[in-house]
């Protein structure tokens, strides 16, 4: 299966810092990993408070990716191996990370995300092999 690293999903991180600011950013799923790049910006006036920040999770450090569909909107679970690895995200609580996806970015993020847990569930098989292997 194709990666497409220049395929990306809007996403948005509410209620950083008690709901003042919040993240938005893009999704890419590439060989690697999971890429998250994003800014805060203020809840109330849109203004930027950061520069963007890009943070790559690496299929090692990822445990599970969940799609959650609803009526108005999705969600995109990312379960880490450790909260370290996601300290650096905003609202990341207990090694998962949470981001809202838009109704009309629904489909195309479902689909990216296919792509990701099938590039996960690999990564796992080869692990299990090179554990194997060993024996």
């Amino acid at each position: 299966m194709p990666y497409s690293s220049s395929r990306s999903i809007p996403f948005e991180i509410p209620n950083v810092t008690h709901g003042l600011h919040l993240a938005k950013g893009l999704l890419k799923v590439k060989k690697e990993g999971i890429e998250l790049e994003y800014e805060i910006q203020d809840a109330f006036f849109g203004i930027t408070t950061t520069g963007v920040q890009t943070v790559l999770l690496s299929y090692e450090k990822i445990q599970e990716i969940s799609f959650k569909r609803g009526w108005f909107s999705a969600k995109i679970i990312i379960e880490a191996n450790s909260m370290k690895d996601v300290k650096e995200i905003p609202q990341a609580e207990h090694a998962s990370v949470t981001l809202k996806i838009k109704r009309k970015h629904r489909d195309e993020a479902e689909n990216i995300i296919s792509t990701a847990r099938v590039k996960l569930s690999e990564q796992k098989l080869d692990r299990l092999n090179e554990d194997n292997a060993d024996y």
